[in-house]
């Protein structure tokens, strides 16, 4: 076991002696100050400052009692995405689908992967214009209706350059 005594000096008047103990078999620091050990995770370090390890922050105070309830981080993709390789991010511009809360500016997330059925909201195509509406299927029916009544549904039962591009998942949006 190495012992290593730390000096710390706040103040001029007072001097406070912090004893660490570090187990040689679980070094934090090898002979050639490449490789640390935290948490029980051997980091490798590399002369390249673009590739720096950030393993958390470090209390300057007492340490928090909430540091064990600590979650873990939170990655957008992985909460919203299921197809990666079929799945987009639109931004929705225009204000038809406000009774649906999606509004101009919020993004959608569009899973290509899933079947569009009745009462799904839809990012479809008609000809070279892409818009966002509810579907409804009514045998032998199939129409795109707004969430804003001040515009009309479309009907594309025989539209010829028409197809649901993919169903919407979800939504980001600012809180309003």
């Amino acid at each position: 076991m190495i012992c290593a005594l730390l000096l710390c000096n706040s103040d001029l008047s007072s001097t406070t002696s912090i004893h660490v103990n570090f187990l040689q078999e679980q070094p934090f620091y090898t002979s050639d100050e490449t490789i640390f050990v935290l948490n029980g995770v051997q980091y490798m370090m590399d002369n390249d400052l673009t590739n720096v390890i950030f393993p958390g922050t470090v209390s300057a105070g007492f340490p928090s009692p909430g540091d064990d309830w600590r979650e873990q981080t939170l990655n957008l993709h992985d909460l919203v995405v299921k197809h990666a390789l079929s799945t987009y991010f639109m931004k929705i511009s225009g204000d038809s689908m406000i009774g649906a809360c999606l509004h101009s500016g919020d993004i959608i997330v569009v899973d290509r992967a899933l079947t569009a059925s009745h009462k799904k909201i839809v990012v479809a195509r008609l000809g070279d214009r892409f818009t966002v509406k509810r579907l409804w299927m009514i045998h032998p029916r199939i129409y795109l209706r707004p969430e804003n009544p001040k515009y009309q549904q479309v009907e594309v039962t025989d539209h010829p350059d028409f197809e649901i591009f993919g169903v919407v998942t979800y939504c980001v949006q600012q809180v309003r």
